[in-house]
């Protein structure tokens, strides 16, 4: 009577310990609340009930309410002598915090704390260790992840994308405790922004699986530190490549000029002369003023300037070696650009 008793003190001891002020409460901590009313007045089977009613997953207990919840009922089951079925909720204790304890409530009753220890050292626990927010370089950067177990056991690692697809699969042996992703899919290609989940998962050698670590990874993509390409060098830029000029022809003229004079001699002293006929005159007239006119109009050409097309040249090719110049730095840096991760455990 006097170990049932210990126990129920136990009970109420932890229940205070573990539930937070009846102001504010959740539907969990009420029903909390409410088992320990029980226990108080020795209904150790009245407080399993309402205990297990908090388990039901439309009351939502929050991860710290279930440690409560299942740390009490194994309380109850070994007020009721039912070693087993204490060992089962220490068990699922253990599952949910790893790192729970009562070594603090040893001197209530040794029983809980050799039963729980008992358990605790039967249950495989994994840890895994994510950094919260990194920037890991995409050229032979890596996300590093550290899984610890609390023995012997194969860790396996997966990585999904939010549709499902696993991008990364790894089985770690027993004495590793260090993985690393490069933010890559199963292709080799960088995947892009957005989210993703790190499963982690542990199995001993007799079988004991630990409870799965969930990791949600937002990725993003830093902007890369690139020069926009300048634009293409306007014409007034370069200097002129040739010179139009208009040559004049005196040997236009002076062809003319004689043409019409011989026409006019013709007219006026050859054979059959007419004493000055005025078709004489008028050929004689033309071409003469076909000779002028030829030597006023004169020749085009056009001629090249050596100087102006070597500038020009240079002047290209400068700006062409500036221009690949920048695509060759864009392109490093775009190599070299960043990724940022950003984790949060599923746990709340």
């Amino acid at each position: 009577m006097r170990v049932r008793i210990n126990l129920l003190l136990l009970a109420g001891f932890l229940a205070a310990a573990m539930v937070p002020p009846a102001w504010g409460q959740t539907p969990a901590a009420r029903l909390i609340t409410a088992a320990r009313l029980q226990l108080d007045e020795l209904n150790s089977d009245s407080a399993a009930a309402l205990l297990r009613q908090a388990l039901d997953q439309q009351v939502a207990a929050t991860p710290a309410e279930r440690v409560a919840v299942l740390s009490l009922l194994g309380v109850t089951e070994l007020i009721e002598g039912r070693e087993p079925r204490a060992r089962d909720y220490f068990r699922q204790v253990l599952q949910i915090d790893p790192e729970a304890a009562v070594d603090t409530l040893q001197d209530l009753h040794s029983d809980l704390l050799r039963v729980f220890a008992g358990e605790k050292e039967r249950v495989l626990r994994l840890s895994v260790a994510v950094p919260m927010d990194t920037v890991v370089p995409i050229q032979a950067g890596a996300l590093r992840v550290g899984a610890r177990t609390s023995r012997t056991a194969v860790v396996e690692l997966r990585v999904a994308s939010s549709a499902g697809v696993t991008l990364r699969h790894d089985t770690l042996a027993s004495g590793r405790d260090a993985w690393e992703w490069s933010l890559r899919s199963a292709d080799g290609t960088v995947v892009p922004p957005g989210t993703y989940t790190l499963i982690v998962s542990a199995r001993d050698p007799a079988g004991s699986e630990a409870r799965p670590v969930t990791w949600s990874l937002s990725v993003e993509r830093l902007a890369a530190d690139t020069v926009a390409l300048p634009p293409p060098l306007p014409a007034t830029a370069f200097a002129p490549e040739s010179v139009t000029r208009r040559q004049r022809q005196t040997g236009a003229l002076v062809r003319g000029l004689a043409f019409g004079a011989v026409a006019v001699f013709l007219a006026v002293e050859g054979p059959g002369k007419s004493g000055g006929d005025a078709k004489g005159y008028v050929v004689g007239g033309a071409l003469s003023g076909a000779g002028l006119l030829g030597f006023l109009s004169g020749k085009i050409e056009t001629r090249p300037i050596p100087d102006n097309i070597q500038r020009n040249q240079q002047l290209r090719q400068q700006d062409a070696e500036r221009r690949a110049a920048i695509v060759a730095a864009n392109a490093r840096a775009r190599q070299e650009a960043r990724l940022r991760v950003r984790s949060a455990s599923s746990e709340r």
